[in-house]
Formats: structure tokens, sequence, C-alpha cells
């Protein structure tokens, strides 16, 4: 084991690559993550109470992961690491997952990088609360009943911000701002 590396987190890593489902702080609020496959994208909807096919946020830990996934613009133009979610084209190899589009965030917490670089894949993330409901940015805010219904809860990571990303849509002609954090 790297003992440059938290314990909790390589705990994370491990049940994220087992295939199961977990609170994840990101760079902005408490996140639900999981891996990218329909199987997963259906049950963190459920857990939201949303349609099935209501798109997720694909966290990526850097330039190379977030081309695998994502049709990119001029990447200078991007403001990146960050919480800035782009919509933008999907490439061909996850059109069968995340259909047309993908919002696509690299985040700045080292934590969320470290994690998805220690899983070696994208990573599903939504915010943790029902839909409509507004997003748990407290740790001990989280309900029993969510806690429940996952494998685990990274603790004592401490969002640097408490609002949702940014969302930028460049699959216009030009960029256009969906939600403005």
């Amino acid at each position: 084991m790297d003992s440059a590396v938290p314990h909790w987190l390589i705990e994370a890593a491990d049940q994220l690559s087992q295939g199961h489902i977990g609170i994840v702080p990101t760079d902005t609020i408490l996140g639900f993550s999981s891996q990218v496959t329909p199987e997963h994208a259906a049950q963190l909807n459920r857990l939201k109470h949303r349609a099935s096919h209501h798109p997720l946020v694909v966290l990526v830990s850097g330039w190379a992961m977030a081309r695998e996934v994502a049709q990119l613009p001029n990447e200078r133009t991007l403001a990146w690491p960050g919480p800035v979610t782009y919509v933008c084209h999907t490439t061909p190899d996850y059109q069968a997952i995340l259909g047309d589009t993908v919002a696509i965030r690299y985040p700045m917490g080292w934590w969320i990088r470290g994690l998805i670089d220690r899983v070696k894949a994208p990573l599903f993330s939504t915010s943790v609360n029902a839909t409509g409901q507004p997003p748990i940015t407290d740790e001990a805010a989280i309900p029993m009943a969510i806690r429940q219904a996952v494998a685990f809860c990274i603790p004592h990571i401490h969002t640097y911000r408490t609002a949702a990303s940014t969302i930028i849509d460049l699959t216009t002609p030009h960029p256009v701002i969906r939600r403005h954090a």
C-alpha cells in the first residue's frame, strides 16, 4: 500500500472499482459517485427519485481522460480544473453509455482526482439529495436512509464551495450558460 495515499481514499477506490456507489465530497458539494455504466446511471437516478434517463455529470482527473469521454473545444478556453461543468458532444467510445452529449467536469480537489486516478476511469457524480431538494454540503446532514443506501461515505473532507457547479453548454454554435452557481 502506498503510504502517501490516505487509507480512506484507497478503500473508497476499491469500493468504486467493485461496482459500489458511495458519497464523495467534490470541490463543490457532496455527490453520489459510481462507475460510468448504464446500470449505475439507473441506480443513481433511483437514489435521487428521478427518471432513469436523466443525465449525470462525469468527473475526470485530467485532460487526457476528458478527451477520452468528450469532444472538447480549445482546451485553453476551459476554466479547468474547477467548479465548471461543460456539456460537450460525447466521443464514440462513450456514446453507448452516455448518449450524444455529456456533462463533464475536471474538479480541482486533490482527493476526488486521486480517487478517479486510483479507479483508473471517469466517475459519475450527482448531488446527494432527492430531486427538487437542496444539495447537501455537510456530511452531518446526510439522512440515515441515504447513508444506508450506499457502500461508503468519505469523511472529513470539506468542499471548497457550497453550491453546485456552473454548467456551460458547448454543443451550440455559441456557449450557453445553463446554470450559474
